[in-house]
């Protein structure tokens, strides 16, 4: 079955090692969710090294068929902690999205402490990318939206 719609959360620390989320449709629910088939990439790495990444998380989407949602968030079993709040708090994170004919989305996001930690997008600074871009355009504007999303919870949505 061919998808049109895909989406991937990278997830980065400090030293912006990268950890690369894929989704799978849960169709009970009709909604997106995270899979456990989990993608890392440590620093350093070149443009080249980094669009080759993403690809591969992208390319892992719908590769598994969730029944229905996990108890544990993928990202928070791949690294083994407590809870979900715990995992993320000292991740930024950026959310991609391809679609079939259009291309890329890729989303800056920031922590709101306000919702437990919950990440939000900054929709205003989406990076757009048609599908027949020039390589390495993927990786040059995850970098930009990567500069972007802050490391940890905020109070406030950063300006």
């Amino acid at each position: 079955m061919k998808h049109i719609f895909k989406s991937i959360s990278v997830y980065f620390d400090g030293d912006y090692n990268l950890i690369g989320v894929p989704s799978a449709e849960l169709k009970k629910w009709n909604v997106i969710v995270d899979i456990d088939k989990i993608q890392s990439l440590n620093a350093p790495y070149d443009d080249d090294k980094l669009e080759r990444f993403l690809k591969a998380v992208f390319d892992l989407c719908n590769s598994d068929t969730p029944k229905d949602f996990s108890k544990i968030p993928a990202l928070q079993k791949y690294l083994g902690v407590k809870n979900y709040s715990t995992s993320v708090k000292k991740l930024g994170m950026v959310s991609l999205s391809w679609l079939n004919k259009q291309g890329y989305e890729i989303v800056p996001t920031w922590q709101n402490a306000k919702l437990k930690n919950a990440f939000n997008h900054l929709e205003e600074k989406t990076i757009k990318i048609v599908t027949d871009y020039t390589e390495g355009e993927l990786a040059k504007s995850f970098r930009i939206a990567l500069e972007q999303s802050p490391i940890g919870p905020m109070k406030n949505k950063p300006e």
